[in-house]
């Protein structure tokens, strides 16, 4: 489960591995992201997803994020 202070963070993908597309899929193309959380090791989120375009599988891949602090600032 995330905490509090966890929902205040951005994820950010730190790695992909295993992606393997069925079909092409094109710019304007609109994906369903299916997403599995595998595995969490303290702020790091190893997942597996499976993507599908008018419901046929076009893609699987394996990707792991990260949890940061929202490092922006507003300018003054």
């Amino acid at each position: 489960d995330l905490s509090a202070a966890d929902t205040r963070r951005i994820p950010v993908a730190t790695r992909m591995q295993d992606v393997r597309f069925r079909q092409m899929v094109y710019p304007g193309d609109t994906l369903q992201m299916e997403v599995t959380l595998d595995e969490r090791l303290a702020d790091a989120f190893f997942m597996t997803a499976k993507g599908t375009r008018n419901g046929k599988q076009v893609v699987r891949l394996q990707f792991a994020c990260t949890l940061t602090s929202d490092t922006t600032e507003e300018p003054s």
